[in-house]
């Protein structure tokens, strides 16, 4: 819970000196609502059982989902252009990737060590990707 408050955090673009509250739902948040003291201390986040509001980044994990609403975090209209500007140029990478990948020479020729890293790459990209997608589409309602 503290790794995916401090990932929404940087996400998000909010300092990690800023004090900030995050909606926690799921399966284990009564779990976790018994380390509240502690999560909030090493996350400096404040932890929520209500219904978070719209606007919000999500981080899921297996068994719970936090929120962090960005409202009155950061400006909303700066923050969906740097986010738009950033997956155009992941998508960008991912074709130049794909395009490589795709190429008999690079495949057969590079050793097996690089082109599994480049499919590692791919894979990274492609995730960060279709995450910036989904807050984009969850902002925008």
């Amino acid at each position: 819970a503290v790794r995916l408050a401090r990932n929404l955090r940087v996400e998000a673009g909010v300092a990690p000196t800023q004090r900030v509250t995050v909606f926690l739902r799921g399966e284990a948040a009564q779990q976790l609502a018994g380390h509240k003291a502690l999560i909030e201390l090493l996350a400096n986040v404040k932890l929520s059982r209500r219904i978070a509001p719209r606007g919000s980044l999500s981080g899921v994990h297996a068994q719970f989902e936090l929120r962090l609403p960005l409202a009155g975090l950061v400006d909303l209209a700066d923050w969906t252009a740097r986010q738009e500007k950033e997956l155009q140029a992941l998508e960008s990478n991912i074709q130049r990737m794909e395009g490589k990948l795709n190429s008999p020479n690079f495949v057969e020729r590079a050793p097996a060590v690089v082109v599994g890293e480049e499919r590692r790459r791919l894979a990274d990209a492609q995730a960060r990707a279709d995450r910036i997608r989904e807050n984009l589409a969850r902002l925008r309602g």
